[in-house]
């Protein structure tokens, strides 16, 4: 793979690149090197042609992070995909908002963990399992509203929500 990589960059196709970077990454994931899949992850960054690529990336970074126990990392990328989000498809808008549901619930931030729980929604599917699967989104969802909002909340939030 780090041959085939070396021959893209000597001939400069940043799509060739990108993918090189991104199946070193792959690579190296599965063999449990996650401080290797993330650098080569974070590599592609420079060769994104555009938003849908960036938001692959940053959603490949989010899941080694959370691996990692790194939640900054997490917060950095929901923040840096989440301006493109006028262009990113409801799954991958899904995605972000689990992860930082994530991010607030280590931080201990129920009340706004929650709401990020409930945007999520039913859009999340099961290849983000490796975070978290659709089932505990609701139990996370349902746990942290019950902790934070008061009656009220909970009944409009929750309760009646259309979600």
């Amino acid at each position: 793979l780090e041959g085939e990589l070396n021959q893209n960059k000597s001939n400069l196709v940043k799509e060739s690149i990108r993918q090189g970077y991104n199946e070193l990454g792959q690579y190296h994931y599965s063999r449990g090197d996650l401080n290797q899949a993330m650098k080569f992850y974070v590599r592609t960054r420079d060769y994104c042609t555009s938003n849908r690529h960036m938001a692959e990336m940053c959603v490949r970074v989010i899941q080694v992070s959370v691996d990692l126990n790194n939640y900054v990392q997490v917060s950095n990328h929901v923040s840096k995909a989440e301006h493109l989000s006028d262009m990113l498809e409801p799954e991958t808008v899904a995605k972000l908002a689990a992860a930082s549901a994530l991010g607030l619930l280590k931080s201990q931030q129920y009340k706004q963990a929650a709401r990020k729980f409930l945007v999520v929604g039913t859009a999340i599917s099961d290849t983000f399992s490796g975070v978290i699967a659709a089932e505990d989104v609701a139990l996370y969802g349902g746990l942290c509203a019950v902790a934070a909002f008061d009656r009220d909340e909970l009944k409009s939030a929750v309760l009646e929500s259309s979600i």
